[in-house]
């Protein structure tokens, strides 16, 4: 089987945890960090932050439906307090539902 190049998505999603997304308020911890929504195929959708993960998902997530919309399987998360990686994470793989803001991040 010939090898398949993987992208920095692909390596960065490697390297975190995952959780069905339809199990996210359940399954994900409870502390500070960066969650990453993709599709089966490993397609960033989606990047957040938040100061606690399963509760941010359990009160129902205000971008939940569009993920679902956009075929959201699971929720990769890195626990973390330097929540201000989502902005150099956005920049960087540009999710569909995020969008891309037109300047870098600081």
């Amino acid at each position: 089987m010939p090898y398949r190049y993987k992208n920095p998505a692909e390596r960065l999603l490697d390297t975190l945890e995952r959780v069905y997304f339809d199990e996210a308020d359940l399954d994900l911890p409870e502390e500070p960090g960066l969650y990453f929504v993709t599709t089966a195929q490993n397609i960033i959708l989606y990047i957040g932050r938040s100061e606690n993960m399963k509760r941010r998902w359990r009160n129902g997530h205000h971008q939940a439906l569009a993920c679902l919309r956009h075929g959201a399987q699971f929720i990769y998360y890195m626990p973390t307090t330097d929540l201000s990686l989502e902005g150099h994470y956005i920049y960087e793989f540009n999710p569909a539902i995020n969008g891309r803001s037109e300047c870098s991040p600081e």
